[in-house]
């Protein structure tokens, strides 16, 4: 019973949202004209260059070899060995900027490093970094490292994820979804708060990039208790539904506080949506849900295929009508790299493809009271792992 409630749930929620909205814009897009299309955002900002129907691309849109030259520059991205994170650490080495890639896998990390120097990036610009954003440990030992060996950090670009996973606790006793997307994030930033500081001061400028999503829209809430945050224990087809949605609105909600928090400074803090994006991001999240499939006691074996054929129905769905990876990068290049964000003062902004600014977040993403408990509720919890 427990095998077919948890099956249903992943169909009939992972069906009925992301591939759904992937067959939809196809067809509107075939079907309707471009007045159309605009009026459908316009009253939906949900959709807003969820894909590329949605955009009409001109002379004015934002494209990579626009930016300046970036050298003499670092970035580091969480993430950067697949999909967004690699395209990001593409478009940004082109111009120059020296990049951190900051994977959880250091094979694939050097992998990475090899196709970004046969797509033209100087390897003498790309640098490998062990980070595993689930884990407050290790997320703490990378940070000393790159305050101790780094001289500065001009854009740190939080892209790191992972999607929706069955319910589980990572070894420090926090949801994994909320963990990896949102803690490990928060995290990070605070312990490289003096760097990045100081780079403003001492260059013009630092840049901070959280990757969220138009599934914020979807939340409920976001928690602002360890009960709260660990429930999904109690009711794990929900928990299942709403993980991924929490997370990312936990990353909005993080970056429009960080951002008033940094207000006086000359450190611009947004948030970016890629759109959705044909990526390997996809694959892996079909791998790794089958896999924890596989360690549920007695119905394992039978979820297990039954989660990799339905995610992977929805996962050949977005790659047939997503955004590519380096286009779906060029937001948060944008953010990350722009120089209109300086000269327009753009703080604690939503930005959705490509590079366009998207006011209408969900009433709980505008919520200013919840975004100063949940950074407090944040900042308690890594306080009391000992962090």
């Amino acid at each position: 019973a427990a095998g077919r409630c948890f099956a249903s749930e992943i169909a009939s929620e992972m069906w009925r949202t992301t591939l759904a909205i992937a067959v939809l814009g196809g067809v509107v897009g075939l079907a309707t004209s471009r007045p159309i299309l605009d009026m459908f955002q316009n009253k939906y900002p949900r959709y807003m260059g969820i894909m590329p129907i949605f955009v009409e691309r001109d002379s004015s849109t934002f494209t990579a070899s626009s930016l300046p030259s970036l050298q003499g520059k670092t970035a580091l991205i969480t993430g950067a060995n697949i999909g967004i994170g690699l395209s990001t650490a593409k478009h940004l080495g082109r111009k120059g900027m020296r990049i951190i890639l900051a994977c959880r896998n250091a094979a694939k990390c050097q992998a990475a490093i090899d196709s970004l120097v046969k797509d033209g990036v100087p390897r003498e610009l790309l640098v490998a970094a062990d980070l595993d954003l689930s884990s407050l440990a290790s997320t703490a030992a990378f940070a000393k490292e790159m305050l101790s060996k780094e001289k500065r950090i001009d854009a740190l670009v939080l892209n790191a994820g992972v999607g929706p996973l069955p319910f589980q606790l990572t070894k420090d006793g926090i949801e994994a979804v909320f963990h990896t997307n949102h803690v490990g994030n928060f995290l990070l930033y605070k312990s490289l708060a003096p760097l990045i500081k100081s780079t403003a001061e001492e260059h013009g400028e630092a840049r901070v990039v959280v990757l969220s999503s138009s599934a914020h829209y979807n939340a409920n809430s976001v928690p602002l208790t360890t009960e709260e945050m660990n429930g999904g224990e109690r009711d794990r087809g929900t928990h299942f539904k709403q993980c991924y949605m929490v997370s990312k609105l936990a990353n909005l909600l993080f970056a429009k506080e960080l951002a008033e928090r940094t207000s006086s400074t000359n450190i611009f803090v947004n948030a970016a949506h890629p759109g959705l994006v044909a990526s390997n991001f996809a694959v892996a999240t079909v791998e790794e849900t089958a896999e924890l499939c596989k360690s549920i006691p007695l119905v394992g074996g039978v979820l297990a295929p039954v989660a990799k054929g339905v995610l992977g129905a929805l996962r050949g769905g977005v790659m047939a009508t997503g955004w590519t990876p380096d286009d779906g990068a060029l937001t948060p290049v944008y953010l990350a790299a722009s120089p209109e964000v300086t000269r327009d003062n753009i703080r604690g902004k939503f930005y959705v493809p490509i590079a366009q600014l998207n006011e209408r977040t969900s009433k709980l993403a505008r919520n200013a009271k919840l975004q100063k408990d949940f950074w407090a509720f944040s900042d308690r919890l890594v306080a009391e792992k000992g962090y």
